[in-house]
C-alpha cells in the first residue's frame, strides 16, 4: 500500500490522479488515511422501498398488498442500505409465497448483526 501510495503522490502518476477507496469499515478508511472519512447516510425509506420494489416486482410486476406490506417491513430492516435492499430484492423476486416473505422477514437472522447489510447478505445467501 505504502509503495502504491507514493507512486500516487510522488512518483511518475499523472497529476491530479486518484483513487476513492469505499469501505464499511472504519479502520480500512484509517489505513488509507489520505483524507478524512466520508461517512454516507442511507437512503429515505421511500427511496429504499422504490429500490426494492424494483427489483422484486420489475417494471410491470403484479404487487399483490400481502407481499407489499411484508415487503416494507424487510426494507424498514434495510436501514437505508441500497445493497441490502437489491440483495433481498433479488432472493424475494421468484418467490410468490407469503410464508416466504414473512420467514425472512422475521429471520433471526436480522438479531445476528448490529450492519442491516451483513443480515440481508446472509440472508440472501442461505
Amino acid at each position: 500500500w505504502n509503495k502504491f501510495k507514493y507512486q500516487l503522490q510522488y512518483g511518475n502518476g499523472t497529476k491530479g490522479a486518484s483513487i476513492l477507496a469505499t469501505t464499511r469499515l472504519e479502520t480500512v478508511a484509517n489505513i488509507v488515511g489520505t483524507h478524512p472519512a466520508h461517512h454516507l447516510v442511507g437512503l429515505s425509506d421511500d427511496d429504499i422501498w422504490s429500490l426494492f420494489r424494483q427489483q422484486v416486482f420489475g417494471p410491470n410486476g403484479e404487487e399483490r398488498a400481502e407481499l407489499v406490506m411484508i415487503g416494507k417491513d424487510i426494507v424498514r430492516k434495510c436501514n437505508g442500505s441500497p445493497l441490502a435492499a437489491k440483495a433481498l430484492g433479488s432472493l424475494l423476486r421468484s418467490k410468490t409465497d407469503e410464508h416466504q416473505w414473512d420467514s425472512i422477514e422475521k429471520s433471526e437472522i436480522w438479531k445476528l448483526y448490529d450492519d442491516a447489510t451483513k443480515s440481508a447478505l446472509t440472508l440472501s445467501y442461505y
